[in-house]
């Protein structure tokens, strides 16, 4: 396969070549699927994720679905009250599975989950909480597609999206207008983590970088102070930046999980909100962890989930 030649430091132009494969075709573990527009999406997994969508119908299904909810309400209510307690603002993110954003034309898979439509409903009013899912519906109206804002060979969001939610997350705290003048343009490759499910091995798409007066100034002086990877796993690494250009001065901890990934990459929402804030840390976990609050006292608390893990509601 010639594609095994392509890294992800690759610098020149590539050509692509289409490949038909039929909506619907299954990864040989069947936890992926081939879906519209030339992208893959996540089915199946430890979430069971295409099974999330069935609307309830029975009696007891609806009532354990309102049930669910009313927790997440609940959650969200006691992490914004122990945040003001510690005196820092609290800011919830719940971004949606790809899925839920593009049609994958896959018979099952979508438009949303019943779980996350009824808490963006119950929580749309709360000063605290961004719907992910909405923020990104609002830009690809002004985008080219909604495509271009995941990623297709990943189940994660491309660039685009990334900095689509990472302005909601800073426009529910200040003006984000900073954002304004970014612009994307091509360079290299990006492996994705579907593609191997399928082919064996990744396949390259086209990868983006971002430029703006705002991104080149800040990238003086912007240092990662530590980092801490855990033996195994990724829950409870946890990074650290300064920088000293950013417009917001504001000190920043966010619990969250892969979206945000390491910071180096614009795919991540660490690498957006990093170089908003003049310190920024970052704590790989599902929990609002109310030591870590103690230790750091932030000015700024986001937490953030993705859809398919909101079967499981954290403890804190």
């Amino acid at each position: 396969m010639t594609h095994g030649i392509v890294s992800p430091d690759h610098t020149g132009e590539l050509e692509y070549s289409a490949v038909s494969l039929p909506i619907g075709a299954l990864s040989e573990d069947h936890s992926a699927v081939v879906g519209a527009g030339g992208h893959l999406f996540l089915v199946g997994g430890s979430n069971g994720l295409i099974r999330q969508y069935a609307e309830p119908t029975e009696a007891d299904q609806i009532a354990s679905l309102r049930a669910k909810v009313l927790v997440w309400s609940t959650l969200t209510e006691s992490r914004d009250s122990r945040a003001r307690a510690a005196g820092a603002e609290y800011v919830q993110i719940c971004i949606p599975d790809k899925s839920s954003s593009l049609d994958s034309r896959v018979a099952g898979l979508g438009p949303v989950t019943p779980l996350l439509r009824d808490v963006d409903r119950e929580l749309a009013d709360a000063p605290f909480y961004v719907s992910g899912r909405s923020a990104l519906a609002e830009a690809s109206q002004d985008s080219r597609s909604v495509n271009d804002l995941w990623l297709r060979g990943d189940s994660h969001l491309g660039p685009r999206g990334a900095a689509v939610e990472a302005r909601a997350l800073i426009s529910a705290l200040t003006d984000a207008s900073f954002m304004d003048d970014v612009r994307f343009s091509p360079s290299g490759v990006f492996l994705g983590d579907l593609g191997a499910r399928f082919f064996g091995r990744p396949i390259p798409e086209p990868d983006l970088v971002p430029a703006s007066p705002w991104l080149e100034k800040v990238a003086q002086g912007r240092v990662l102070q530590s980092e801490h990877r855990p033996e195994s796993g990724h829950t409870g690494r946890m990074l650290h930046w300064v920088t000293p250009q950013a417009p917001i001065d504001a000190k920043v901890l966010v619990f969250g999980n892969s979206f945000f990934s390491g910071g180096d990459h614009p795919r991540g929402l660490n690498f957006w909100i990093s170089r908003a804030f003049k310190e920024h840390r970052f704590v790989w976990s599902a929990e609002m962890l109310d030591e870590v609050i103690s230790e750091q006292r932030p000015d700024v608390i986001i937490c953030q989930t993705v859809e398919r893990f909101m079967t499981s509601v954290p403890p804190a």
